[in-house]
């Protein structure tokens, strides 16, 4: 097959995609297809062939921009009209060759810019960081502990969690797989109570062991302080000793990168294998954000004989980064016959009926927390998540235009009728704003307290499922400022809330960090406070490192949060990241309301 022939293929693949290559992926696969071609020793590797190259990584690239870590070079073949199972395999054998002969690939173990695993495609980086991550979990899973003092720990699961009103106490299911094993993870949806499960294991891993170091962390700093937070709630209604207590009211929850250590112009950090963190056991909590350059890192570090609990929700959006380590860990549930009979004598809950023939590498590590205490049958918050995770979108509008249901709401809304300049009629989404922030702007008129302020702020939410249009990010924070009253021509003023986005080590702010500008002493003296784990940390509006305005945010960024009421504006038509994890994540960050604006047709046709 000739290079002409490689190109057609790839054209053929790129022609069945719903959108078009981005600009970035192309101008990035464009660049290095042309440094290729200059140092590329091999003479099929010339500017004359480079096009294929060119357009390989332009795939690569695009996949990247997807979430996932690498191409999958059979799919691609799949998505493009080859007529046959023969010609799809010899259409893959051509396209690897040619990338070999090129010499831009390699097989595992070779030293080039792309690696061929099988029928995947990486970049060198992302295989490395890929291979570290699954032997690291491979080699955690097979650690189990020998408890030489299981009856005392038995009835101490008893004593931590005495009542269940359902047939399976997967909390104290939970609890004893970690017990058991060096890796537990616990998936769960908004108020399953994966944090009450957690403290409660914690406190039986203390009776077994005492004076455990114990580390908390979390991808994003909000994450981490709603995460500390929500455990000293809880270490008050632990049935353990005081002493045991006591250890739990003095965590601290920290960010992933601050407890790694970061390191100046390095993407490494200061501990790893060779300096591991001094901790017996991890807790790391909204684990589905984690790429998995970051899992990989985390891993490493963690030091011979510790554990690690990862804390998240598999259905929730995956990580902004390439790789989704999580989701990956919650596709192998499934126990193994022996270890269910393990955990079902230390538990005294029967689980042989999750025990299958042939389990997975991580199914003995792996926990689901089903029943939700935060939204029971008649939520209609609960059930439409349900119906939006099993893709009846059809239901789930009509569920939202059912007025019976108090806790949900439906709004037939083009906001392109009310916002271009012909347009006569007032923006039902202005009233809606106002509306919303009161509380916030009650808390601004007579600041006592930041905590007053940020408790106003997290009242109401509006979510964008993208940046740009009249439903993006950008144009609804115009929108907000303006009917709220903030000064336009100002871009600091006293109640501007702001997110980080981008990482800033100096000021130890991290993307997705929300603060808040305010003046407290009423002197025109502007501070930004952000909310830390160990209490607020205030800084001149000048040191803030890059930002964006934030009484709206776009889903992903507000992954970690939760807010009492939330209104998500759906884009304007269909979109690449419009997707079923979006739309659940947007709905379950409400904890009280949550109201969908948009055109019918553009949520019936979400997808995966």
């Amino acid at each position: 097959m000739s290079s002409l022939t490689v190109d057609k293929l790839i054209n053929a693949q790129r022609s069945k995609a719903t959108q078009g290559p981005s600009a970035a992926s192309a101008a990035l696969a464009k660049q290095l297809s042309a440094v290729f071609a200059r140092l590329c020793p091999k003479k099929s590797c010339t500017r004359e062939n480079s096009p294929s190259i060119e357009q390989t990584l332009q795939l690569v690239f695009e996949a990247l921009e997807a979430g996932k870590i690498c191409l999958d070079m059979s799919n691609a073949i799949a998505e493009a009209d080859v007529p046959s199972v023969t010609d799809k395999q010899n259409a893959l054998t051509t396209w690897k060759n040619y990338l070999i002969a090129a010499g831009v690939a390699s097989s595992v173990g070779g030293f080039t810019p792309l690696i061929i695993d099988g029928d995947q495609l990486y970049f060198a980086r992302y295989h490395l960081y890929h291979t570290q991550l699954q032997q690291r979990l491979t080699q955690l899973a097979s650690q189990s502990v020998e408890l030489s003092n299981a009856g005392e720990l038995a009835n101490a699961l008893t004593r931590l969690f005495p009542t269940c009103e359902f047939k399976l106490d997967w909390q104290k299911v939970a609890a004893a797989l970690a017990l058991k094993k060096r890796l537990c993870v616990l998936s769960g949806g908004p108020g399953t109570g994966k944090t009450t499960t957690v403290l409660r294991l914690l406190a039986a891993l203390c009776t077994a062991q005492s004076k455990l170091r114990i580390r908390l962390a979390a991808p994003t700093g909000k994450a981490a302080a709603r995460m500390q937070e929500s455990i000293q709630k809880e270490v008050g209604k632990l049935d353990c000793d005081q002493a045991i207590k006591d250890q739990f009211i003095t965590l601290k929850a920290s960010t992933l990168h601050r407890l790694l250590g970061y390191k100046p112009n390095s993407v490494n950090f200061r501990h790893h294998a060779g300096n591991p963190l001094a901790v017996d056991v991890l807790v790391i909590d909204e684990s589905s954000m984690i790429d998995s350059a970051m899992m990989a890192k985390c891993l490493d570090a963690l030091p011979v004989n510790a554990r690690i609990i990862l804390l998240g929700d598999k259905d929730q959006l995956t990580a902004v980064d390439p790789g989704s380590p999580f989701a990956e860990i919650c596709s192998q549930f499934g126990f193994s016959h022996q270890f269910a009979d393990e955990l079902t004598q230390l538990s005294g809950q029967s689980v042989s009926e999750f025990a299958v023939d042939h389990p997975k590498a991580l199914g003995d590590n792996l926990v689901f927390l089903k029943h939700s205490y935060r939204f029971g049958d008649s939520s209609g918050i609960g059930q439409l998540a349900k119906l939006i995770n099993a893709g009846k979108n059809e239901d789930a509008l009509e569920l939202l235009r059912n007025p019976a249901n108090t806790d949900i709401g439906w709004q037939d809304y083009q906001p392109a009728e009310f916002r271009r300049y012909n347009a006569k009629k007032a923006d039902p989404l202005i009233q809606k704003v106002k509306a919303g922030f009161a509380p916030y702007l009650a808390s601004l008129a007579n600041p006592k307290q930041v905590t007053d302020v940020f408790a106003g702020y997290s009242q109401f939410c509006l979510l964008t499922a993208t940046h740009k249009g009249f439903s993006g990010r950008i144009d609804t924070n115009l929108l907000c400022q303006k009917a709220l009253g903030f000064p336009a021509d100002k871009t600091w003023y006293h109640g501007r809330p702001v997110m980080i986005s981008q990482n800033d080590y100096q000021t130890g702010l991290y993307n997705g960090d929300v603060g808040i500008c305010l003046d407290l002493t009423g002197d025109g003296q502007l501070r930004v406070y952000f909310p830390m784990s160990d209490g607020f940390k205030d800084y001149t509006p000048s040191r803030i490192p890059a930002h964006e305005t934030a009484f709206a945010m776009t889903v992903h960024k507000s992954q970690g949060s939760e807010f009492s009421r939330v209104l998500f504006l759906l884009p304007d038509s269909d979109s690449r990241v419009f997707n079923r994890a979006l739309v659940y994540t947007a709905i379950t960050r409400a904890k009280e309301m949550v109201e969908l604006w948009g055109q019918g047709e553009v949520l019936l046709g979400v997808g995966l």
